[in-house]
């Protein structure tokens, strides 16, 4: 039986771009400001989900980051 709050993605890195980063960190509290006010997300990746919810609700493809990566696109 799986444990009760068991996260398979914990151990899992979300990547982003230096210049995306300053952006989220300023609106996360773990990005070294505690008010709610300014900050309202716990955790950068409470806002990076969020993000992803409105991708998908908005219907938006995917970027293609191999080209950017290096990675041969075939």
């Amino acid at each position: 039986m799986a444990e009760r709050y068991f996260n398979p993605f914990q151990a899992i890195d979300i990547n982003v771009r230096v210049d995306v980063h300053e952006a989220l960190s300023r609106y996360c509290q773990s990005g070294g400001i505690a008010d709610i006010d300014q900050s309202p997300f716990p955790r950068m990746v409470d806002l990076w989900f969020l993000a992803v919810c409105v991708a998908a609700r908005l219907n938006l493809q995917p970027v293609d980051i191999r080209k950017a990566q290096g990675i041969p696109v075939r």
